[in-house]
């Protein structure tokens, strides 16, 4: 079986589909998809094209920061501090079903395939697991 893992996608769709079609050639046959999916002007695009893909997805520390923001627990200067302007943006512009799939994600998940060592799929940052 061929996997291919992708993390810190960021929203950049063109960087996305780029890497999609450099991996053509291997054919994977799943995905590991660790997080971190907002972050540039086309969030839900690259949120679409990732859902079409089979394998396995988490939150990234950006997903957790939405859902913080989300539920009213975030820090008051995430609210108003230039450096937290594109996580208010991307919360903005995410529909309601887009940010509940997000946040419906698990923080971890544990990959087996048969014939292979499990696999522990996190996605750490100095903030949260």
């Amino acid at each position: 079986m061929r996997l291919a893992v992708l993390s810190d996608i960021h929203g950049n769709l063109a960087a996305l589909k780029a890497v999609l079609e450099d991996l053509e050639p291997a054919c994977p046959e799943d995905y590991i998809l660790a997080g971190d999916y907002t972050g540039c002007p086309q969030a839900e695009e690259t949120i679409q094209l990732l859902r079409g893909l089979k394998g396995w997805m988490i939150q990234g520390n950006g997903e957790a920061s939405l859902w913080c923001l989300d539920r009213g627990e975030a820090p008051p200067e995430w609210k108003t501090l230039c450096q937290f302007g594109l996580l208010r943006w991307d919360y903005d512009r995410l529909t309601i079903e887009m940010r509940e799939f997000l946040f419906g994600l698990p923080e971890q998940q544990i990959v087996q395939i048969d014939h292979t060592a499990t696999v522990r799929v996190v996605h750490g940052s100095p903030r949260s697991p």
